[in-house]
């Protein structure tokens, strides 16, 4: 705070249990310089919002899937537990108690407005999913028992999740003692003030974060590496969604990061009452219920579990907690863990670990003609095993009357490309581009929950479609900008390659360009060899796509192969190299060669 004062900053809120963030209100452009010319201040960051993860007949659906009715019958309901919840506003409902509602939008900005206002009702629903109460009224939570303490971070009526009310939330939730804080939100820009006061709720205060992976999976970024921050946090529980066949719901993002997965497609939840959405009535009682879907509503599905667990064992730490729900998976993959499923689908101690055949095993039927004859049932998941005989794109295609949906995978369970979302009744397609020799397990399922019927796959190879950049004249198959110049200083293999300009400290060389990958095609591949000599741990190269960040390399690298697959539609791709504040080592410099899109 002295140190604050000293700069001149005016300090708008002080942290007492985040002792190292602060939040500080109209910084001229010379006092922001000087902040972060301050070695003793880890990070100055402008404030931005996040999104919500949108994409009583109990129990509903996931209830049985993940074990619920073990713990029931055992006693456990999370009594005793305090759960925090951060996210767009907590109105009252018939089916919900709360032992503490606070808005930290307004503690940050003074604006006046109660936390019970919910205008996206977004908040309502994750409170639904986690502490309905167990009575004559809507549906039942996963902990019914605990005790909900939960912080508002929109203003009235916006859809933005913003940041620094994303601290000022977690501050209160650790003065009211919470064990579990859920954050159904996120966005894919990694914001290094947030991750201090994230990581000190976890480790100095001992407090299981758990977050949604994101509904990136159908929109950009790497078919991979498409989570968002705050679940890519190491120090975080992090959850995908699943749909009632056990197969990932297609928009839920995949990255190495993804710790579980959790039911969470079109599951019935608390929803506020129109007064409220609307701003008429901020305190009006909902009788209302509706449909959730996202990562959203699979984070709070494990919220849920935690709380069971610590009421099961109070003694626990946040690490063994988090440990438990590791432990007690079911495998949807292969073994150990995907980007796709994570460690697998959470469930109970004493939920039988079946013997799914979306694992990598023979219980995949192999493809040996053009055409295979199968069968769905309940929409249920059949598995197919293909070796590529040359070098292709491939077109994986169903003919049906059911809705259907096609993933492709390779031996480690990445994507290699998926059918587009939406698909309709009577034909779905899944073209990839495949190796020569390479082998990729292909699944059918249904595209909503009731799909049974006979199915046909058929398999058609086609003439591949290659552009590459080898830099060996000026005239360059992509579109480039940026600052990156032709050079012959280094090179993967030909005479040129392309390298970042000269800067100095604190700056960075980029340059970009646009991919259009056709509807037709569900993935392409892009690939380029890569080399780098600079301060290790300082100065880096990297590759975003869309903004996502799936590449970051310092120290000295000699000439390596990034590779990944980009699904169907516009991807903006940028390269930089980025220098810290002082220092340098080697030549100081990136080169890529051989920039090449397949499929």
């Amino acid at each position: 705070m002295q140190k604050l004062i000293k700069h001149g900053a005016k300090v708008q809120k002080e942290l007492k249990n985040l002792p190292r963030t602060f939040i500080i209100s109209d910084p001229d452009e010379s006092l922001l310089v000087s902040l972060r010319n301050d070695p003793d201040i880890l990070a100055v960051e402008e404030n931005i919002e996040d999104q919500p993860f949108m994409a009583q007949n109990p129990p509903e659906w996931p209830s049985a899937l993940i074990g619920l009715p073990e713990f029931v019958s055992k006693g456990y309901t999370g009594a005793g537990v305090k759960v925090g919840i951060i996210d767009s506003g907590f109105a009252n409902h018939e089916d919900i108690v709360y032992a503490g509602r606070y808005n930290a939008y307004a503690a940050v900005y003074g604006y006046t407005t109660p936390p019970e206002s919910d205008y996206l009702g977004h908040g309502k629903s994750v409170a639904g999913i986690i502490g309905a109460r167990n009575n004559d009224k809507g549906y039942v939570g996963i902990a019914p028992g605990a005790s909900l303490y939960c912080a508002k971070i929109t203003r009235e009526t916006g859809n933005g999740l913003d940041v620094a009310a994303q601290i000022e939330a977690i501050e209160w939730l650790v003065s009211q003692g919470v064990k579990i804080i859920n954050c159904s939100f996120g966005g894919i820009v990694d914001v290094e003030n947030r991750k201090i006061a994230f990581r000190d709720a976890a480790l100095f205060h001992d407090i299981l974060i758990i977050c949604g992976a994101g509904n990136e999976g159908n929109v950009g970024g790497a078919m991979n590496d498409n989570m968002i921050y705050p679940a890519r946090y190491d120090f975080v529980l992090s959850v995908g969604c699943l749909k009632a066949n056990k197969e990932p719901a297609v928009y839920s993002s995949r990255g190495p990061e993804l710790d579980v997965s959790a039911p969470g497609h079109n599951v019935m939840t608390t929803i506020p009452s129109s007064a409220n959405r609307n701003g008429i009535n901020h305190y009006d009682i909902s009788k209302e219920y509706g449909l959730f879907h996202g990562t959203s509503c699979a984070t709070p599905h494990v919220t849920g579990l935690a709380a069971l667990y610590w009421q099961m064992n109070p003694s626990y730490t946040a690490s063994q907690i988090k440990n438990l729900i590791l432990s007690n998976v079911e495998e949807l993959g292969k073994d150990g863990m995907d980007v796709v499923f994570g460690k697998g689908m959470v469930i109970s101690p004493w939920t039988s670990r079946n013997a799914y055949t979306g694992k990598l095993t023979s219980s995949a039927t192999t493809i040996t003609g053009s055409h295979t004859n199968s069968n769905l049932v309940n929409s249920g998941v059949k598995h197919f095993k293909y070796v590529a005989p040359i070098s292709a794109r491939y077109l994986f295609k169903t003919t049906n009357q059911m809705k259907t949906h096609i993933r492709v995978y390779d031996e480690s369970y990445k994507l290699l490309g998926f059918s587009p979302y939406g698909t309709v009744t009577g034909v779905t397609n899944a073209a990839v581009f495949l190796d020569a020799g390479k082998t990729v397990f292909i699944s059918v399922s249904g595209e909503d929950d009731s799909q049974t019927g006979p199915f046909t796959l058929e398999l058609y190879s086609l003439t591949p479609t290659v552009v590459k950049e080898d830099f060996e004249d000026a005239q360059h198959a992509f579109d480039f900008s940026g600052d990156w110049v032709r050079t012959n200083l280094d090179r993967y293999d030909g005479t040129y390659s392309f390298t970042n300009k000269d800067i100095s400290d604190g700056q960075e060389s980029r340059f970009s360009f646009n991919l259009s990958i056709p509807t037709t095609v569900s993935s392409a591949i892009l690939s380029m060899d890569y080399k780098v000599s600079s301060e290790s741990n300082y100065d880096f190269f990297e590759i975003l796509i869309g903004g996502m960040k799936v590449l970051s390399v310092s120290g000295n690298v000699s000439w390596s192969k990034f590779e990944t697959p980009i699904q169907f539609g516009l991807h903006t791709i940028t390269l930089r190299y980025v220098k810290d504040g002082s220092g340098s080592s080697g030549s100081d410099s990136a080169f890529v060669d051989n920039i090449t899109l397949k499929w």
